[in-house]
């Protein structure tokens, strides 16, 4: 049986790669779902298991996130049943459940696979990633905490001055990248091609932005200003913008919903929150696809579409380092200016 831990709507569509690629039947699929309102695509063709969310992916000061931890595994070991032939793929270090299922099946001598979901696995596993200065004091402690908990995984900091989760790399037989990059891991990397089809045809009157959060970055407003200055540019420049909403800010109440729906042009239209990446490709068929840093834009080379960062023409950018050091890694063609944004641009990053 193959185990498949997804957190939201884009692992789906990650897990379905995987599955594609390796030739998966159905019948030999369950789904370990967790509850999550970016986790929404329907999965009613496959068997699913539901589990919440690992309370302490919510904080570590709450002792009640620790009685909630303890019934979760409780929870998780009176469900999940696993043997020496099955396999466990994850497509995150970071939701704390990942660990528990790889140490259950890890000893029932299970194999276990990691596929890379985007710019932040990368961002957090690259050999020569030397901007993490932003160490934290509390990095021992969550450390501490995780050997109490008997959890097999490692808090490191990571670019964006907090810190991440790393599974063992002794658990994992093999992980999967998506793109030819080295990491710094010691379990062992492959090449992962996806099984997607390039768009046959472009509309060239056409472009998507991918909006963004810069908040963990402390660059919230400098990003947003420089977002409604570069959709601003494109809506003069071309027939049709699409802008797509990051899902976690797809609310009402969010000011970075509201400044970009509030966005009164003719030619500019927000696309649904529920449209993964593959039907917003499929349906615009843009030739180019514009954003300040997101995996999306990464993810967009694999059907055939330039993507077009801007993070780079923000005033502060040291800590977005890490990214340029990705992007020059894969030959990218930096823009210099707005103004460059234009039909004959090329990325340099599809074939």
């Amino acid at each position: 049986m193959y185990y498949i831990s997804i957190d939201n709507n884009f692992h789906i569509e990650l897990a379905k790669q995987f599955i594609n690629k390796f030739d998966i039947k159905h019948e030999n699929i369950t789904f370990i779902s967790h509850f999550s309102c970016r986790n929404t695509h329907s999965l009613d063709d496959y068997n699913v298991i539901n589990f919440e969310p690992n309370p302490l992916g919510y904080g570590y000061k709450k002792m009640m996130n620790y009685i909630k931890h303890i019934i979760l595994i409780t929870k998780v070991k009176k469900t999940l049943h696993f043997n020496e032939f099955d396999c466990l793929l994850i497509l995150t270090e970071q939701q704390i459940n990942n660990a528990l299922y790889v140490k259950m099946i890890t000893k029932k001598r299970g194999k276990v696979f990691l596929l890379d979901e985007g710019l932040g696995f990368y961002a957090n596993n690259l050999i020569n990633n030397n901007n993490n200065k932003y160490k934290t004091l509390f990095i021992p402690l969550y450390n501490f905490t995780y050997t109490i908990l008997r959890l097999p995984i490692k808090a490191l900091p990571n670019n964006e001055g907090r810190m991440f989760i790393r599974i063992n790399d002794n658990l994992i037989d093999t992980i999967y990248s998506r793109f030819q990059l080295s990491l710094n891991r010691l379990a062992n990397a492959v090449f992962f091609d996806p099984p997607i089809k390039k768009l046959i045809k472009h509309n060239q009157d056409n472009i998507v932005f991918f909006a963004s959060d810069f908040s963990c970055f402390g660059l919230r407003e400098e990003e947003i200003s420089l977002a409604l200055r570069v959709i601003e540019y494109l809506k003069d420049n071309f027939m049709n913008v699409f802008i797509k909403i990051h899902p976690q800010n797809y609310l009402a109440s969010d000011d970075i919903f509201r400044k970009y729906s509030s966005l009164n042009y003719k030619n500019i239209q927000i696309i649904a929150n529920e449209s993964s990446l593959e039907e917003v490709l499929v349906d615009v068929k843009p030739n180019f696809v514009v954003g300040s840093v997101s995996t999306t834009l990464l993810e967009s080379t694999f059907y055939g579409c330039h993507p077009i960062f801007t993070y780079h023409l923000l005033d502060r950018k040291d800590i977005l380092g890490i990214y340029d050091q990705i992007l020059d890694s894969l030959h990218y063609n930096y823009i210099e200016k707005i103004q460059d944004i234009k039909i004959q641009y090329d990325s340099n990053l599809v074939g």
